[in-house]
């Protein structure tokens, strides 16, 4: 039988030695929920004395605790997205599951709802922006601020800890201090890319093309239907959208008519004759840009191996992916066209939007400060009297009613 020389007194507290006690409290982290034991060793002269110290202790941690009901975030993050199910995209859905999976339940899951403090979430957004890409630490900080402004809402809590949190810039340092477009061609590049790739990667072209001609989306182009396209009206009617082959709405949910032009008229006419001479097995599927399976490009990942191909034989080292189609026509729409038109077109709801998707260069910006300055010379200009002949007879003839 194992014997120990301490002495045991009241529940949690145990003599050490003469003098000397160990106090235990046992309680649950009011932040997290995990079972906490808390000891503290204390001089006392005796086991009374021991024993008021330990409800002086557990008085000490329990001050301020809430007599509510306490619900952690994992619990309501997860019942916050089920309700939401219904009324997201699927590729929204992914994301937000990824997000909270991968990104915020695991650092934040086990906190109360309102145990939560802007530090706590500070420390939680810094990591994510030391460890990720500005883009994916500024959409995980994003859904945690939906999901907390709810729950403040549906629980009444005190504070939004997330509410002073601020994102941090998309682009790396190195894609700030430089003038070069970010997954965006100039004019000239994309022509060259597109002839490139009519002639090395000619499958492919078509939808390139399309992408880039109607300033749609991937999954929007890759969801196109031959009737979709009236030729006998010039339009192209943008319906639905597709991610992973799931066939959905629109992002906006609004359906979008872009012109057809002659141009992309005759491509897509080369594009059907193609599969009627291929005899593709999918022709009857009815859409435009079937896959071998017979239903829309599971993503745009299927082009990367052409467009890395097609980069490196027009000398083009920037990164540059389908979505840098939708950027660049964006961008060259807003240069020749109003922002109403270009919006009209790309479907962005704000101005913001195409501004985002646009890239003012060096050439842009010198243009427009030397006319600038044109317009300050010429506002303060001294006048040359000898251009204006009738003006400097009529200071003569001021200057002689003068000597008279």
């Amino acid at each position: 039988m194992r014997t120990s020389n301490k002495m045991d007194g009241p529940r949690g507290v145990t003599e050490l030695r003469k003098g000397l006690y160990l106090i235990r409290v046992q309680r649950r982290d009011p932040k997290t929920g995990q079972s906490l034991d808390i000891r503290r060793k204390v001089a006392c002269a005796n086991v009374r004395e021991a024993t008021m110290k330990q409800a002086e202790l557990f008085a000490e941690v329990e001050q301020g605790a809430p007599l509510h009901e306490r619900v952690q975030l994992k619990d309501y993050a997860r019942s916050w997205l089920s309700s939401r199910l219904p009324t997201l995209k699927p590729s929204t859905r992914a994301r937000y599951a990824d997000d909270l999976d991968r990104h915020i339940l695991p650092e934040l899951g086990d906190y109360y709802l309102d145990a939560m403090a802007p530090e706590d979430v500070h420390r939680w957004f810094a990591a994510r922006a030391a460890a990720y890409a500005g883009a994916t630490a500024n959409g995980c900080l994003r859904l945690l601020k939906t999901v907390m402004a709810d729950a403040v809402a549906q629980h009444n809590l005190p504070r939004d800890p997330t509410r002073r949190i601020r994102a941090v810039p998309a682009r790396r340092r190195g894609e700030q201090e430089s003038d070069d477009p970010v997954n965006l061609l100039t004019a000239t590049e994309l022509g060259h890319f597109l002839a490139a790739l009519q002639a090395r990667w000619p499958h492919w072209y078509a939808m390139v093309f399309t992408q880039f001609a109607t300033a749609r989306r991937f999954g929007e182009v890759s969801a196109l239907r031959w009737e979709d396209i009236d030729e006998e009206r010039g339009i192209i009617r943008i319906r639905r959208a597709q991610w992973r082959t799931i066939v959905s709405t629109t992002k906006t949910d609004r359906p979008v008519t872009v012109p057809l032009t002659e141009e992309l008229r005759l491509v897509l006419r080369d594009w059907r004759q193609h599969l009627l001479r291929s005899q593709h097995r999918h022709l009857e599927s009815g859409w435009v840009f079937p896959s071998r399976v017979g239903r829309p490009h599971h993503s745009s990942v299927c082009m990367r191996k052409a467009f890395a191909d097609c980069l490196k034989e027009v000398g083009v080292s920037r990164g540059f992916s389908s979505h840098g189609l939708r950027r660049t026509a964006n961008d060259l729409l807003r240069r020749i066209a109003t922002g109403e038109v270009t919006r009209a077109i790309t479907g962005h709801v704000t101005a913001a939007m195409t501004e985002h998707y646009s890239h003012v260069d060096a050439g842009e910006k010198k243009v427009a400060v030397e006319g600038m300055l044109r317009l300050v010379r010429s506002a303060t200009q001294p006048v040359d009297p000898s251009r204006h002949p009738d003006r400097h007879q009529g200071s003569e003839t001021g200057n002689q009613e003068k000597g008279r």
